[in-house]
């Protein structure tokens, strides 16, 4: 499991729009909600670069991070987050850009409490919108992502400000994820035999259709090539993404060099250098 922390790194990576017509991509916030009657549909854009995670990761946490601009308390802020439905996603350049991308479906972020000046706020968890980009099959590590912020019936006067990236680089709004690749690992490296065989490369992952959310996961130990157990049994393993409802990882011991590797329908052969296998 790995986490990669990402921050808006220019100034054309994150925008504010008020209304239908006011599109303001070098203010120094960004933001959400209703700032009044003439003002009452603010929304923001962010774009995260170089996201090195590989097509069909398992994302197990992600969420956005923002440092507050003002003291702001008015309720109530309804808002929705949503990604750009896209394999690479493209800089901001104007208001009409923004309008036309295709977006995921969206995660509520509502009743927002107030903010306080200089203090970071986090959002609800993202892991469906991120793991939507990351499954596509065009997606590719280092491609970049975009993020919306959208208000969603705000009440009038309600709305929160955080950091953009020209009013402070520093303070710039944040993605935290966290993912697993969904490979098998042998403990230890003797300089032989196979460190790692990837779900993708025993069929798992093929076509571009990424680990689904959940996987079984069956690891047969052999003696002589296969044709007997060697632990009198079938070790079974539930991989999820349900808040740690499934097992993180499985030890399977056995004095013998190698052993059989069966997920599903598909087989492989691993090399057993210290006589582990981690799941």
């Amino acid at each position: 499991m790995a986490t990669l922390n990402l921050q808006v790194g220019a100034s054309t990576d994150d925008a504010l729009s008020r209304y239908t017509t006011d599109w303001l991509p070098t203010e120094v916030v960004i933001g959400c909600g209703n700032y009044n009657s003439t003002f009452n549909n603010w929304r923001s854009g962010t774009r995260f670069q170089n996201v090195t995670i590989q097509q069909g990761a398992i994302i197990t946490d992600a969420y956005l991070t923002f440092r507050a601009y003002a003291n702001e308390s008015a309720a109530t802020v309804n808002t929705n987050i949503l990604a750009e439905d896209t394999d690479n996603a493209a800089t901001f350049s104007t208001l009409a850009d923004y309008n036309s991308r295709t977006r995921t479906s969206p995660v509520a972020w509502n009743d927002i409490g107030g903010w306080v000046a200089g203090n970071d706020y986090n959002s609800p968890s993202i892991v469906s919108l991120i793991q939507t980009v990351i499954n596509r099959a065009g997606w590719s590590s280092g491609n970049a992502l975009v993020i919306f912020w959208e208000n969603n019936g705000s009440s009038s006067g309600a709305y929160r400000r955080p950091h953009s990236y020209d009013g402070s680089a520093t303070y710039a709004p944040k993605l935290v994820i966290t993912y697993t690749t969904g490979e098998v690992k042998t403990s230890g490296d003797s300089g032989s035999g196979a460190e790692a065989v990837s779900l993708r490369e025993l069929g798992i992952a093929e076509e571009g259709n990424g680990i689904e959310q959940s996987l079984t996961a069956a690891v047969m130990l052999s003696g002589d090539g296969g044709s007997g157990l060697e632990m009198g049994g079938l070790l079974k393993g539930l991989f999820s993404q349900d808040e740690g409802s499934g097992a993180d990882s499985i030890k399977i011991l056995t004095n013998k060099a190698g052993c059989d590797l069966r997920l599903g329908n598909y087989q492989g052969r691993v090399s057993i250098p210290h006589k582990e296998v981690r799941l």
